[in-house]
């Protein structure tokens, strides 16, 4: 099954049970992501409401990826880069043992 899910370019890596809360290491950048979001959303939200113009859907890759709002000229955040850029992924997986892979997540508390 392992030679089989790699020639379709799976690769499959085995984990210790019931340690999810521990062992999902990307987890550890959604609280940064989600609190440069909200500093993102409610600068654009304010700047519009000021001159009396509204949020769309359409707005979400600016509140994510940041720049200037054409409409209101409000510099955003690229929020998504603060928190998913690599080096922030290596340092969330090294502290769960993940890169280099080690027995690290065996010693939380919480397995």
């Amino acid at each position: 099954m392992l030679a089989a899910l790699k020639l379709k370019g799976f690769y499959l890596t085995p984990g210790v049970p019931n340690t999810t809360s521990v062992t999902q290491e990307t987890d550890q950048n959604y609280d940064p992501f989600r609190t440069h979001y909200r500093f993102n959303l409610k600068a654009l939200a304010e700047a519009r409401f000021v001159k009396k113009l509204t949020l769309g859907i359409n707005d979400l890759p600016l509140i994510v990826f940041g720049g200037t709002d054409p409409e209101t000229k409000v510099e955003l955040r690229a929020l998504f880069d603060l928190a998913f850029s690599p080096r922030i992924h290596l340092s969330s997986w090294k502290k769960w043992g993940a890169v280099p892979l080690t027995r690290e997540s065996l010693h939380s508390d919480k397995v």
